[in-house]
């Protein structure tokens, strides 16, 4: 049996995306001719791993998408609350298996690529997972596209869009994500929550990737993995004109070569 997929799609087009689209909502933004949203929802729809899809999205947007199983609920204007509001819909509908968290801004991973991260996280065991992948693998994808990215000793990384969790653990996340929103300004309370050690080593590089998985999932009381992926589709998101410009190209592209 497959895993509940939550799409988190309530963020409004508020920010650097409004001078591509004048659409209400980002993940309405069109996106070689349907929305943004669509195409997430197609490669879920499509995906093995999925039987049912949650999308926690704006209200007008009922009957704009669609998709397998799709569920609409309607999103608060907290992202912590979007992700509570979508986990206990999956939790009403399915019970308390893992759930399949992504963004509504990811319209590039394909239904393969869902495939290939939950059948990972699900043989690796644990609570949570978040996927990374390193620079040279965006790159060697996408030349010339902009990522933020961190410095571990194995190299520079982005973090993906997508995670598996298990319900109970949102909780704790919530509480964590919360109080560094609360710390934002301030690296003294920032380190207070995580720690001098692993602030610094997140500055300076000198971290490993096993060293943070091990001390987030102390921090949180959870069992926890970091899913290294190859798939540079899963470190793009849509969240200014440039991602827009190269998502809507490659879209483009992937319709033209189906259409041969």
């Amino acid at each position: 049996m497959g895993l509940r997929a939550v799409v988190l799609a309530g963020r409004r087009n508020a920010g650097r995306l409004a001078t591509v689209s004048a659409e209400a909502w980002e993940a309405m933004i069109p996106l070689a001719d349907r929305p943004m949203l669509q195409w997430v929802v197609d490669a879920l729809s499509g995906a093995r791993v999925v039987d049912g899809i949650i999308v926690v999205g704006p209200a007008d947007s009922a009957g704009k998408v669609t998709g397998k199983g799709l569920t609409l609920v309607e999103a608060s204007d907290s992202m912590m609350d979007n992700i509570a509001l979508g986990v206990d819909e999956a939790q009403r509908q399915a019970g308390d298996g893992p759930i399949l968290l992504t963004a509504g801004d990811t319209p590039l991973v394909t239904a393969a690529g869902y495939d290939a991260f939950v059948d990972t996280c699900l043989a690796a065991g644990g609570e949570v997972f978040y996927p990374v992948v390193f620079r040279q693998h965006i790159e060697a994808a996408y030349p010339g596209t902009k990522r933020t990215y961190l410095k571990f000793r194995e190299g520079k990384v982005t973090g993906g869009n997508i995670f598996v969790i298990h319900p109970h653990v949102v909780g704790p996340c919530r509480d964590l994500g919360a109080r560094f929103a609360e710390a934002r300004k301030s690296p003294a309370r920032q380190a207070a929550i995580v720690g001098w050690g692993t602030l610094i080593g997140l500055l300076l590089g000198s971290l490993t990737l096993a060293e943070l998985e091990r001390r987030v999932c102390k921090l949180l009381g959870v069992t926890g993995k970091v899913i290294v992926t190859a798939d540079a589709d899963i470190g793009i998101d849509v969240d200014k004109p440039a991602d827009y410009e190269l998502a809507d190209a490659v879209l483009k592209g992937r319709m033209q070569s189906r259409n041969r």
